[in-house]
């Protein structure tokens, strides 16, 4: 329960939390806050092709990855995995509690999604026929923009600040009186 979690979070620290969760969590902003890339040299693109690491990624993980266009991450059987709010599938009433059997009129498979993203632009629309337990629904998702993945460009003028981060370091320099302070020796007695 929400109060529950709440009135913990208040005993560890007295703060507006139920505000926060009402604001972070079930009134997410649409628009992703890319002042943080920005500083850092980046900024974020969509692009209509997947990297090469994020096909690898959804191979080995097993899901298509539409979070960027219609607002779900699908399971290669078609499992709900996740849904963004505010997102079109979210707006057509998909859930994760429910599984795609059809895109299209289609079989669901990975590939007849990927599919009907490619032709949004011209189709202007995607159909489901999603299965919650005994029951089906048919959901129709105005969408036309196509696949969309995340990409993060460079911004040529800035210091490329997020490299340097990720960037592994060397351990500092131990000087020989410190190694020697740190060695304790056991006489046995």
């Amino acid at each position: 329960d929400l109060n529950d979690v709440v009135e913990n979070l208040n005993q560890l620290s007295n703060w507006d939390w139920d505000r926060y969760i009402q604001r972070c969590i079930y009134q997410p902003n649409s628009k992703v806050t890319s002042d943080g890339l920005v500083r850092a040299g980046y900024q974020l693109e969509w692009n209509a092709l997947k990297s090469k690491y994020q096909q690898r990624y959804e191979e080995y993980v097993g899901k298509v990855d539409a979070t960027g266009s219609i607002g779900v991450a699908v399971s290669e059987t078609g499992g709900i995995r996740r849904v963004i709010p505010g997102s079109v599938a979210d707006k057509a009433g998909v859930q994760t509690s429910s599984e795609i059997v059809a895109v299209n009129r289609r079989k669901f498979t990975i590939r007849e999604l990927e599919k009907a993203l490619e032709d949004s632009p011209s189709q202007k629309k995607i159909a489901l026929i999603v299965q919650d337990g005994d029951w089906f629904d048919v959901l129709e998702l105005p969408y036309e923009q196509g696949p969309k993945y995340p990409v993060l460009h460079q911004v040529a003028e800035k210091d490329d600040v997020l490299r340097s981060i990720l960037t592994p370091h060397s351990p500092p320099e131990v000087s020989a009186s410190e190694q020697s302070s740190d060695v304790t020796t056991d006489a046995g007695g």
